[in-house]
């Protein structure tokens, strides 16, 4: 039995390196970056999105010096934040000549309203979100 449950085990792991090695040599990772002001969802971002390269922060007063430093290929971002209006920072972000092409998905716990893509967004998640349906609007996007 435990020779069985070792293999089993090791197998995984052998098959998890295998489509590693994959996605490392034929599709490269792509980078999302997540902007929230929720301690638990910048926990949980790296965790939902394992498909992808996560940086997930809070600092969104600085969000044109992380997208320098990370390049992302997707940028989620929450609309109501303690610190600074996400809509702004997407008006920011689109309005930035080097990352206007960088797609942005805005985050809402509240009502999704029309005029949100004013500011530039490329799509609008109502919060609490379903994972694969927003792995699937992110992968439209980027891929």
């Amino acid at each position: 039995m435990e020779v069985s449950i070792y293999w089993s085990i090791k197998s995984k792991q052998y098959y998890q390196y295998l489509f590693y090695l994959y996605r490392l040599i034929w599709k490269p990772i792509k980078k999302l970056l997540f902007i929230d002001d929720e301690p638990s969802l910048l926990e949980l971002a790296p965790l939902m999105f394992d498909e992808y390269e996560v940086l997930a922060s809070n600092a969104a007063g600085s969000i044109l010096n992380l997208i320098e430093k990370f390049n992302p290929d997707i940028i989620l971002l929450d609309i109501f934040m303690r610190m600074g209006g996400g809509l702004d920072i997407c008006q920011t972000i689109k309005s930035h000549p080097k990352y206007a092409s960088i797609p942005v998905l805005l985050m809402t716990a509240g009502t999704i309203k029309e005029e949100f893509y004013q500011y530039g967004a490329d799509g609008i998640i109502e919060k609490p979100f379903d994972t694969p349906a927003v792995m699937m609007q992110i992968s439209s996007l980027i891929e």
